[in-house]
């Protein structure tokens, strides 16, 4: 993924979710977490404003998640200024073959009510609403035995990429 997003300078301890907690002293010593997951982006674990791509996998499931999952106030109001800004590409972004193939639609919370400078955007692209904007995939937990699984993981990658440039530029132009 470095080769090809030269942002993605991170090393797998800044990407990597721990699944336990301190359990030394605690009567309860089930784990943190059931499944092992990762964030692959320029700011790794720490900073999910940055888009990449998020991985977990588990005894019930794999999933792949990809896009912008917790912007602050200011990023969301920057991606917002940058979809009614840029129309045609954003919608470019969303009708993309191997987007459309791979993740299908971007997905989020939607506001209740939406700053009074976009009411008229929402009407063209309801996706400026949002206060999330993601994708996901989710297979059952035997795709982690796959032979391909780096395969599938970096398809996947490349074809929310578009997305999250499209919101990197957003958020950080």
């Amino acid at each position: 993924m470095q080769e090809v997003d030269p942002t993605v300078v991170i090393l797998p301890k800044d990407a990597i979710f721990r699944i336990n907690r301190d359990i030394r002293f605690a009567k309860d010593k089930t784990p943190y977490k059931t499944n092992v997951s990762a964030a692959i982006s320029a700011g790794g674990r720490k900073d999910h404003s940055k888009p990449g791509i998020y991985f977990e996998m588990g005894a019930e499931k794999f999933g792949i998640y990809s896009g912008v999952y917790q912007p602050d106030k200011n990023q969301l109001q920057s991606i917002r200024e940058g979809i009614a800004s840029q129309p045609k590409e954003f919608e470019q972004v969303l009708k993309d073959r191997k987007f459309k193939k791979f993740w299908g639609e971007i997905h989020g919370e939607k506001n209740k009510r939406i700053p009074k400078e976009f009411k008229e955007d929402v009407e063209t692209q309801p996706l400026i609403a949002n206060k999330q904007f993601y994708v996901m995939m989710q297979f059952d937990a035997d795709k982690i035995l796959d032979p391909k699984l780096d395969k599938i993981v970096m398809d996947h990658y490349l074809a929310a990429k578009p997305m999250g440039d499209f919101f990197y530029e957003a958020i950080y132009r």
